[in-house]
């Protein structure tokens, strides 16, 4: 549990514009599925959508798969703490 932000962060360097959108694309839904939900601390919640939001920086084009219908549609009250919020806001701009 202590190396899990060393562990994203080669996730996300491992990503790149050949890496295929549907690899990608599970990469980024055990991450959401295991860091951004309401069981998780916001600190949690924060690291996990960093690395979503640098996944989808590096591969915009995982953006445009055929289960976008699958968000969470978390809404500003729902977040517990600010940074998470902010994150968040990052991320759609993004």
């Amino acid at each position: 549990q202590r190396d899990v932000t060393a562990i994203l962060a080669y996730a996300v360097q491992a990503c790149h514009a050949y890496v295929p959108p549907e690899e990608v694309y599970g990469i980024l839904k055990t991450i959401a599925h295991n860091f951004v939900t309401e069981r998780c601390s916001g600190e949690q919640m924060a690291v996990g959508i960093n690395a979503v939001r640098a996944i989808c920086a590096r591969v915009p084009s995982v953006l445009s798969g055929e289960d976008e219908d699958e968000t969470n549609g978390a809404d500003d009250d729902d977040v517990r703490e600010k940074s998470t919020s902010w994150d968040v806001e990052a991320f759609v701009r993004d």
